[in-house]
């Protein structure tokens, strides 16, 4: 049985890019998809709700974000939102990497996420990664 738990959430709906994420990752936690449309940035009440929903119902080890290209000024909302529910939850933001630029990259560390991974997606960068940043928050945790 898989003991670890992960939420896949996918902001834009990119189904390629979000399956590939699953396929890595299925053999070694239990996947939690969420779709977060992009109506749902216009509705912040329902967005955080529903957000919330996400998070509560699938208790995560590692969050993973799916960030589409065209949805950069809502990334910060996002990432900020997700925070609010799981400040004890590291958060790796995926994004495609021909729109992956180092002022992007800085933002998304700057307003929580914890590690960024850009397409083409392999084990060898996600499963590390992932790995070392569910260590690091639970041997902070313990710390505190």
């Amino acid at each position: 049985m898989k003991a670890q738990s992960a939420l896949l959430l996918d902001v834009g709906n990119d189904n390629q890019l979000s399956q590939s994420l699953q396929n890595i990752i299925e053999p070694y936690f239990r996947v939690h998809p969420g779709g977060l449309g992009r109506a749902s940035g216009n509705d912040s009440v329902g967005f955080r709700r529903d957000l919330a929903r996400l998070i509560n119902s699938a208790d995560p080890n590692i969050i993973f974000l799916v960030l589409p290209p065209d949805l950069e000024t809502y990334h910060s909302t996002i990432i900020e939102s997700i925070r609010e529910d799981a400040r004890q939850v590291p958060l790796i933001a995926v994004v495609a990497a021909e729109v992956c630029e180092p002022q992007h990259v800085f933002q998304l560390l700057k307003v929580g996420a914890a590690d960024f991974i850009t397409s083409p997606l392999t084990v060898s960068d996600v499963l590390p990664r992932t790995w070392r940043l569910i260590r690091q928050y639970a041997d902070k945790q313990q710390r505190t």
